[in-house]
């Protein structure tokens, strides 16, 4: 196996994970919004329960903490093998691996309030484990391997390009999140309205990512 063809094998497994996390990620951003959007009159006369109170959400919110702790792995594990095997560094950019590597921490050991490592607990007293955008982080990530591969004449930006994607049920599950949360009595909405709206969403929400 030559080395693009480790890279690329590197790539497709944090393809994998990057692919679904941020599809969670944008989800989870568009529920709350449907949610913390409406007005407080309307969002009282509309939901009976926070839309983060049901199963559907939480089954989302499982799938970005179970996605960023493999990222966050997967990244330690390749830059631990190339440093011991004397392969050349890769250009990830260390600050988003640094700092994924704390959320990781944080996200497998949720019960602490208390971390050995000094920068994970300032990193945890300062509430950044929630108020950092960690998927403009992955996404810096797997760009950086892209341009890098690409550069090594790849065309992984074309087959497996770095977009956050409205991928096969998310406007069903959206959907569906939102009419369990809804009073009794209230119609949820259709899906001729839902998928417009998550695909617009999921539009500014790349746009989001590529902000410097």
């Amino acid at each position: 196996m030559n080395e693009l063809q480790r890279l690329e094998m590197l790539d497709t497994i944090l393809w994998l994970h990057s692919r679904d996390v941020l599809t969670a990620i944008a989800s989870k951003g568009f529920l709350n919004w449907q949610f913390y959007g409406l007005p407080e009159e309307e969002r009282a006369r509309t939901f009976k329960t926070n839309v983060a109170n049901n199963i559907l959400y939480r089954n989302n919110e499982a799938m970005i903490t179970a996605g960023t702790v493999s990222i966050s792995e997967h990244l330690q594990d390749i830059l631990k093998q190339r440093k011991r095997t004397g392969l050349l560094a890769l250009p990830f950019p260390e600050e988003d691996v640094e700092e994924l590597r704390k959320h990781r921490h944080v996200l497998s050991h949720s019960a602490n309030v208390a971390f050995r490592d000094p920068a994970v607990q300032k990193f945890y007293e300062e509430g950044r484990h929630w108020k950092d955008f960690s998927a403009k982080r992955i996404w810096r990530v797997r760009e950086a391997l892209l341009k890098y591969l690409t550069a090594l004449g790849s065309n992984r930006d074309v087959s497996l390009p770095n977009d956050v994607v409205v991928q096969l049920g998310t406007c069903q599950f959206i959907q569906s999140a939102l009419a369990i949360s809804y009073l009794d009595g209230v119609a949820p909405p259709p899906m001729s309205e839902v998928a417009p709206l998550v695909y617009q969403y999921f539009e500014k929400f790349n746009e989001a990512l590529k902000v410097p």
